[in-house]
């Protein structure tokens, strides 16, 4: 069985330096666009980068001579994602890690491949309901989105 946790967490990339990869065991904490909470009251949009493993086991026979992230692994990091943006929340820090409960939206556009480096952003919309979106990490601003993803999670 793949734990998207750790591959998640081995590849992820200090957002407050982008050019700079974590050292081994380091973790990347989610870094908010603000500290100011929203006019609803949810937290503030929280940016990651990541860097998908060139040994991730989903890549295995999707699709040989041609890797290509399949969408259950998108969906599973954007989990990691949004949990990882609680740990760093006040209001959720050292709190059980919330379950999944659904997936409402799951759009994929662009092919995602080893190697490639990605920012997610992730905006609480609801309680409970997160989006995150999924864009090439140096085409950021013009560039077309790889994937959205909108999590249902249980806090």
């Amino acid at each position: 069985m793949i734990d998207p946790q750790t591959w998640f967490d081995a590849q992820l990339v200090d957002t407050s330096v982008f050019q700079t990869p974590l050292q081994s065991g380091a973790v990347a904490k989610a870094k908010p666009a603000t500290d100011q909470p929203t006019q609803d009251g949810f937290a503030p949009e929280q940016h990651l980068c990541w860097k998908v493993p060139v040994a991730l086991p989903y890549l295995e026979g999707h699709f040989p001579g041609s890797p290509v992230v399949p969408g259950v692994a998108i969906v599973d990091f954007s989990y990691e994602a949004v949990k990882r943006c609680l740990e760093e929340s006040p209001q959720t820090r050292g709190l059980t890690p919330p379950d999944l409960l659904a997936v409402p939206v799951a759009k994929f556009t662009q092919i995602l491949r080893p190697s490639d480096e990605v920012m997610l952003t992730c905006v609480q919309k609801a309680p409970g309901l997160w989006k995150v979106d999924w864009v090439f990490r140096f085409e950021v601003g013009d560039a077309k989105g790889i994937a959205q993803v909108e999590l249902q999670v249980s806090h």
